[in-house]
């Protein structure tokens, strides 16, 4: 595919997921309450909607096949050596953990493995999805998420996702939305944004991402991660900071 069509298509799902996100996902007060009478609600995650992408950002000498091509091989090259996971169960872990304490919810159960299940449904999609969860789980509610885009976009590290929760005794969604969070990189060395733009520095940002094991970047991952699932919490709650951690 050629740059500007790739480049098209991302904006143009970029905009659907902020579309989705701009517009606040508020719990429902009667849905609030009924969460607590559920016997169970099961928090999973599902693998990543995109496979983590480096990018330089800002039009780096204008796109083109050797930026393109420059970008996936730098992709490749810090998911692999560094080992780089999806930090969906951190997103997780932090929405259930505001649901819990502003709801005073005690029935939550987190699973970090999707049943086998679930597995062959998105695979194969037989049965469908929703039909696959009631078999699995058969009562209460399910909170599913999944993340739509980790990346690193020049100085930052971009993260979308989206969640949403499935009553099972009738498939009804009760509750859906979806967030973006946005953390500049920040090294040690200065503790400001990487001001190291290509040209000429595409080399030392490489190497400055890659420093003690990625340390700066995985916990920049985590981080918007993390702002993300705030940002969700408090829609869905109506509020405007999350409680203490």
């Amino acid at each position: 595919m050629i740059p500007i069509a790739r480049n098209a298509i991302l904006a143009a799902t970029l905009m659907f997921l902020l579309g989705c996100a701009s517009k606040p996902a508020l719990l429902m007060p009667d849905d609030r309450v009924s969460l607590s009478s559920q016997p169970q609600i099961v928090a999973i995650h599902y693998p990543p909607g995109e496979d983590f992408r480096f990018s330089y950002g800002g039009g780096f000498m204008g796109g083109g096949a050797f930026v393109t091509l420059s970008e996936g091989l730098n992709t490749a090259r810090l998911k692999s050596d560094l080992w780089l996971e999806d930090p969906v169960p951190h997103f997780k872990e932090r929405l259930v953990g505001a649901l819990q304490a502003n709801l005073k919810l005690a029935n939550v159960r987190t699973l970090s493995e999707l049943p086998p299940n679930i597995q062959e449904a998105r695979r194969t999609g037989t049965p469908a999805l929703d039909d696959a969860l009631k078999e699995a789980f058969r009562t209460g509610v399910v909170l599913d998420v999944q993340t739509r885009r980790w990346m690193v976009e020049g100085t930052r590290v971009v993260y979308l996702a989206r969640a949403r929760l499935l009553r099972l005794s009738d498939l009804h969604v009760i509750w859906r939305g979806a967030c973006k969070h946005v953390s500049e990189l920040r090294f040690p060395e200065t503790g400001k944004a990487d001001p190291l733009e290509p040209p000429p520095g595409a080399k030392e940002k490489m190497e400055a991402l890659e420093a003690d094991d990625g340390k700066v970047l995985k916990a920049t991952l985590r981080e918007a991660a993390g702002g993300c699932a705030d940002s969700l919490a408090g829609e869905a709650l109506g509020k405007v900071g999350q409680p203490d951690r």
